[in-house]
């Protein structure tokens, strides 16, 4: 019996013969397939797709050479009329102007990396070589796309970033572009160069303010039509709402649908999310109209900045859950005058303590921890608020509610991971998925989680309670995540997280950013959308909002079960 490898490399080789051949691949024949055979014909057709932009990166940059002539020469674009080398490169392509630019880059990194290796003498590059890049193009595993885009972040940091760091970013980088689609590496790129470049982050921030702009017009059959962008000052607010309302329609949706089965003569709303985003503009603006009060009402709604405890001393900003742009520090400022935010602080290997709780379902301070570590949907990085908490080992078969058995997925990804029996493996940090032999017969393990977006440090050695299978059919109950505590002489915290004392600058700033949605709470009056702004990370706690204190770098990885949860905002 053939197994998957095989039959990828048996369409290989039929997709190449067909394109030299120049065989006419017909809609018929492709539908007669196997689902097995369809999805090795597809994988086989993407692989000739990169080695065939290859190709083209490296025709282009010389061609793109031989155009850029001293004055008064006539380079070879011109000379076949194509105006410079991006249009001589995309009228041989088809392809945008665009495109043959990021061609053009490739070939010309490519060029450089070889050129690097050659015996002393050759010419020197004129740029920055990044050769992890250049062999994953050869090798066919990074698409022209997804390489340019590397490329041109780490050229623009090139001469800020200490070489050594600048080289695990790139390693990184193409590592992650392995597991995910363009999208979402494009919102790594730009995390990686907030984190590696945070001397410039309010540089870059006032450049995007710069740009906002939004326009509004009626279409030729009455429809009204925005278009524009929006700094992450004016974005992230309303991102976060947007989700937020995405969310609940199709929590309800999925209560209706399953209503209506149940013989209930319920009506189920369709909307796509499209759709609610549409008509929440609407609703935004009718409330606007005539609400008497300068907020609107809260919906629930949690709008999570984070913030590392270096640079809440130096004032560089934080991330936006949601965004690939963070907030500036001024951002921040005006964000934590204008509402309640508890502050999230992160140590320097940012840890979230352990909250785990003797009861079965997940709290919502353990929720917020999850979504801190994983970003979202572990596994497709859907926004928090259209996900749940998840027990690896299922309740239960004895699996507790403790941070390494959590993980937080989306509806969809949750059914997939059950049926098709994939592997999570846990920790507080962590989390990797193990695909189906169906899926991968190699079942090489896969990042997930935020850990994707930050760095892609080797697969950490399985411990047995991450091995178990999340498919719910473990036999026995299961013990997940033994501690692993290192004892030492100092204090610690909840979950056995070492503390350290926040200076008294620090202690301020979270008393000011916390009191006013404390204080609206405990009086129990109305908490308006900008109050719940929450939390820089989940590390104020007693009656006046006192930073009880920060993860050190170092500190033990592991979780402290039964560990005594910290008290509630408020006190007890």
């Amino acid at each position: 019996m053939a197994t998957t490898a095989d039959a990828s490399a048996d369409w290989d080789g039929a997709v190449r013969a067909a394109l030299v051949g120049r065989r006419a691949l017909t809609h018929a024949g492709v539908a007669a397939l196997s689902d097995d055979d369809l999805a090795a014909m597809g994988g086989a057709v993407g692989a000739v797709r990169r080695d065939v932009d290859r190709m083209l990166a490296v025709v282009a940059a010389e061609q793109a050479a031989r155009s850029r002539v001293k004055a008064r020469e006539v380079g070879l674009a011109r000379r076949r009329g194509g105006g410079d080398e991006r249009g001589m490169v995309a009228s041989q392509t088809g392809g945008s102007s665009a495109e043959a630019g990021r061609l053009i880059e490739v070939g010309e990194a490519l060029r450089d990396a070889e050129q690097a290796t050659e015996p002393s003498g050759a010419a020197e590059p004129q740029c920055p070589v990044f050769p992890v890049v250049a062999a994953a193009v050869n090798a066919g595993g990074l698409s022209a796309e997804a390489a340019s885009m590397i490329l041109r972040m780490l050229r623009r940091i090139s001469d800020r970033v200490e070489p050594g760091a600048l080289s695990r970013a790139e390693r990184d980088l193409v590592e992650a572009a392995r597991f995910m689609r363009i999208e979402r590496l494009a919102a790594l790129i730009l995390r990686t160069e907030e984190r590696l470049d945070a001397e410039h982050r309010q540089q870059r921030a006032e450049e995007r303010r710069q740009r906002r702009f939004l326009r509004i017009g009626e279409s030729a059959d009455g429809m009204i039509w925005l278009r524009g962008q929006l700094d992450p000052d004016n974005g992230a607010p309303l991102v976060a709402v947007m989700q937020a309302m995405v969310g609940q329609h199709f929590r309800i949706r999925k209560q209706a649908q399953d209503a209506q089965r149940a013989g209930h003569a319920v009506v189920v709303d369709e909307r796509t999310p499209e759709q609610v985003r549409a008509d929440a503009m609407g609703d935004f603006a009718r409330h606007l109209a005539s609400c008497d009060v300068d907020v609107l009402p809260n919906t629930g709604v949690t709008m999570i900045v984070r913030c590392s405890l270096e640079d809440l001393r130096t004032g560089l900003g934080g991330s936006v859950d949601g965004l690939g742009a963070g907030l500036d520090a001024g951002a921040l400022r005006r964000a934590a005058a204008a509402a309640g935010v508890i502050p999230q602080v992160l140590g320097g290997t940012s840890i979230v303590l352990d909250q785990g709780r003797a009861k079965r379902g997940f709290t919502p301070a353990q929720k917020l921890a999850l979504a801190h570590r994983d970003g979202g949907c572990a596994m497709c990085g859907a926004p928090p608020s259209w996900c749940d908490a998840h027990h690896i080992v299922p309740w239960s078969h004895g699996g507790p509610s403790d941070l390494n058995n959590g993980v937080l997925l989306c509806v969809r990804c949750h059914h997939d991971i059950h049926r098709d029996h994939w592997i999570i493996d846990a920790t507080t940090t962590d989390v990797w998925f193990t695909p189906p032999p169906s899926i991968d017969p190699e079942r090489r393990r896969r990042p997930g989680g935020r850990k994707l977006f930050d760095s892609l440090p080797p697969p950490p050695p399985r411990e047995s309670a991450s091995q178990e299978r999340c498919a719910m059919t473990a036999p026995e109950p299961v013990a997940v995540g033994a501690a692993d505590v290192v004892e030492e002489p100092v204090e610690h915290g909840p979950g056995g997280s070492r503390w350290r004392d926040p200076s008294p600058v620090e202690r301020c700033l979270a008393r000011a950013l916390a009191r006013h949605t404390y204080t609206r709470e405990r009086r129990g009056g109305p908490i308006h959308a900008r109050d719940h702004l929450p939390p820089l990370r989940q590390g104020v706690h007693g009656r006046r909002g006192r930073l009880r204190g920060h993860r050190e770098p170092g500190a033990d990885q592991g979780v402290r079960r039964g560990a005594r949860e910290a008290p509630p905002p408020g006190g007890r």
